[in-house]
């Protein structure tokens, strides 16, 4: 299924564009703050500063954010430190490279699990198919980026998406999502 999956999105053409993550992560904020509210669970966005925009289909990158985010909740439903909450982070690591760090202080990652968190149909989940972290990795992968995790030293997990800044994109106050349209960025208030 997995496989099908990879060969779908290579072969389909979708719709790409230049991406400004700072904006998508105020977007999604918005989105899965009611639930995290829901929950007891702080939400906060840390953005950079002059983030480069980063090139992919603006649906496919907006659900990869949105299973990313929706995993910490879940993760988090029942921790003991509910006001530590979760960060999600921009950043540029290093020159040609963005990064968003999704970080909860849930039950975190067991190390039996491991890297098999990535396969399909693998999940802690009572109800859930197991699908979102593989088919996220391989939408990221398509992109010559990566989804990767590690421990918070604080308890938790911290899940990273790194993908290469957009060649020949300059920050501009009017970028595109990826699917064709114009839109002004928008930023949380400082």
């Amino acid at each position: 299924m997995l496989e099908n999956l990879r060969k779908f999105i290579r072969r389909r053409e979708m719709p790409t564009g230049f991406v400004d993550l700072n904006r998508f992560v105020v977007d999604l904020v918005g989105i899965v703050e009611a639930d995290a509210q829901a929950e007891g669970i702080a939400l906060r966005a840390q953005l950079a500063d002059d983030l480069p925009v980063v090139s992919g289909n603006a649906l496919q990158l907006q659900l990869v954010l949105l299973n990313v985010a929706q995993n910490a909740i879940e993760s988090m439903r029942h921790a003991a430190h509910k006001e530590l909450g979760i960060t999600i982070a921009t950043a540029a690591p290093e020159p040609g490279r963005v990064s968003v760090a999704v970080t909860d202080h849930g039950h975190g990652v067991s190390r039996q699990l491991g890297e098999n968190i990535f396969h399909p149909f693998v999940t802690t989940k009572r109800d859930a198919l197991g699908v979102g972290l593989a088919m996220s990795r391989t939408i990221i992968q398509s992109y010559g980026g990566s989804l990767t995790y590690h421990d918070n030293p604080a308890g938790g997990t911290v899940f990273v998406i790194e993908l290469p800044a957009a060649e020949g994109a300059e920050k501009d106050p009017a970028q595109s999502d990826g699917d064709g349209e114009q839109r002004q960025p928008s930023r949380l208030p400082r």
